[in-house]
């Protein structure tokens, strides 16, 4: 709030207490979803997301795995993604 900040990125575990720090301020809450490496597989991915979600998250922070992307799979890194979010 000092700094102006316009999110917060929590840990899953940890939404709803910041959702009721931050009550009543402009600051979203995002979770922090499959981090730091993301490489669950699909279904786990979503099934983490849509957990954030119901729990309050304002959007998730969801990283790209590096593995997927070193091997050339960005096709199915968009593919997974745009499952997600759509």
């Amino acid at each position: 709030i000092k700094y102006g900040f316009g999110n917060v990125v929590v840990n899953p575990r940890q939404i709803k207490n910041a959702k009721r720090f931050l009550k009543g301020r402009k600051i979203g809450v995002y979770a922090a979803v499959c981090y730091p490496y993301g490489e669950e597989i699909y279904g786990v991915k979503k099934y983490a997301v849509k957990k954030a979600m119901e729990e309050g998250a304002d959007g998730v922070y969801l990283p790209l795995s590096v593995s997927d992307l070193k091997s050339g799979k960005i096709e199915q890194v968009k593919k997974e993604l745009l499952k997600k979010v759509l």
